[in-house]
């Protein structure tokens, strides 16, 4: 009787890959094919997601390069906003001695020069690096302009005048050191959703009626004898002159282009225009006027 001979296992056959093997469409095997897709699409669509979002993110932040041009501009604008007070006194001062208009003398338009040159900077500096880090620069030319006071204008500096440029100093380079990660507006859309949002539009009213406040009852009546009236007065208008010299900036880049954008674009940047404006001739009118009337 004869036996079978034992068959050796068969070995797999390794697929070919250029065989298509189709999918199957029904049964348990199609429902766990289908979701194998779905997972891979979705990881597919997470990755490109999470690309496009870094890529961004990297367009919205400023090279080191323009930060660092950005941060001279504006220490150099604070340096010149500084001595245009000392400047302008010496001016007045000169044609007082003289018995002439303070605008004949040539130092006085040397001081009103240096402001526009320093407002201009503040201008680029705004336009080419985060607000949080140039506002803060602003207080150096506090300190520049008292040491340029002491030789120009033989002012002494007591024990709290020094304690005080020091703080601003100090508070300055800590602002910057810690000043938050917050989102960088690089759009003229951008720009409009930030002016449009109800919790800013909010801070302006307050700001407006605290304006009027101060410039109608508050300033005839305490301030020729309070400075901090003044001061307050210029510091509330700060809420409308960083964003319109930011906003200013970011228009402009589209106002001469084709494209539909273009209207709405030269409409915003006049508008920003006339509130930079009226802003600057109030501060002039409560800190430079009053502060040099009674020379």
């Amino acid at each position: 009787m004869l036996r079978s001979q034992p068959q050796p296992p068969l070995c797999p056959v390794p697929a070919d890959p250029r065989v298509h093997t189709p999918t199957p469409t029904s049964g348990p095997g199609a429902r766990g094919a289908q979701a194998q897709a779905r997972r891979a699409g979705a990881g597919g669509m997470g990755t490109a997601a999470a690309a496009a979002a870094a890529a961004g993110e990297g367009a919205r932040s400023p090279s080191p390069a323009a930060v660092s041009l950005g941060l001279g501009v504006a220490v150099v604008s604070s340096l010149v906003n500084g001595s245009t007070f000392v400047l302008q006194k010496k001016g007045i001062v000169r044609a007082k001695r003289r018995g002439t208009s303070y605008l004949t003398d040539i130092v006085w338009w040397a001081g009103t020069i240096a402001m526009a040159v320093g407002q201009i900077g503040n201008f680029l500096a705004y336009t080419a690096v985060p607000t949080v880090l140039v506002t803060p620069l602003g207080a150096l030319g506090v300190p520049f302009g008292s040491i340029l006071a002491s030789y120009l204008l033989k002012e002494k500096l007591n024990i709290l005048g020094k304690l005080g440029c020091l703080l601003s100093c100090a508070g300055s380079v800590v602002l910057i050191i810690h000043s938050p990660k917050s989102e960088s507006v690089t759009t003229q859309a951008e720009l409009e959703e930030k002016l449009t949002n109800p919790v800013f539009v909010g801070y302006l009213c307050i700001v407006l009626l605290m304006l009027l406040l101060l410039i109608f009852w508050i300033a005839p009546a305490h301030g020729p004898t309070n400075i901090m009236v003044y001061i307050s007065i210029c510091s509330l208008l700060g809420s409308f002159t960083v964003p319109s010299t930011k906003g200013i900036g970011l228009a402009a880049q589209d106002i001469f282009h084709n494209n539909p954008s273009s209207q709405r674009a030269l409409c915003l940047c006049l508008v920003l225009l006339a509130v930079l404006g009226c802003s600057i001739i109030v501060q002039f009118r409560f800190m430079f006027c009053r502060r040099f009337s009674d020379l």
